[in-house]
């Protein structure tokens, strides 16, 4: 695949930025959401991901000449919201462990004064993060494609 982008003039013709912009996408979307579909598990978050990459590659389309290899930026790019996603996930499950430890507290304080019979939470119903893959899972995923990483 090449990485090839033809020249254009960034100041004067947005509509040959919004064919360039196009045809990326239409080049690269499968690939990158087919490698965070299975980082994340989820198809719902990856297809966030994706849309936030080709966001971040619109918002960049000014510079787009100055990209010298476009798939080595877009997977830098996809592996940076793979890791965001990854980070905020185990921060979440930390924060619901923690409300259902201080419930479970709280809940004690109340039967032991009410002299009930303790109730357990059903934990079962909560996300879990065991599922997701580490960081090093995306690179190793992305060499074995064949692809190489930006460093």
């Amino acid at each position: 695949m090449t990485n090839y982008l033809p020249p254009i003039n960034t100041n004067d013709d947005e509509h040959a930025l919004e064919m360039l912009f196009a045809d990326l996408f239409k080049r690269h979307e499968q690939r990158l959401y087919a490698l965070a579909l299975g980082l994340t598990k989820s198809e719902e978050y990856a297809k966030d991901i994706i849309q936030e990459v080709f966001l971040k590659l619109w918002e960049q389309r000014q510079h787009l000449n100055e990209i010298h290899n476009m798939e080595a930026w877009l997977y830098r790019v996809m592996e940076n919201k793979v890791i965001d996603f990854l980070r905020k996930t185990a921060a979440d499950s930390r924060l619901i462990d923690n409300i259902w430890n201080n419930a479970s507290r709280a809940r004690n304080d109340t039967d032991e004064m009410a002299g009930s019979e303790r109730i357990q939470p059903d934990r079962s119903k909560m996300r879990s993060t065991s599922c997701l893959p580490s960081a090093n899972v995306f690179t190793a995923s992305i060499k074995k494609k064949g692809l190489t990483t930006p460093r």
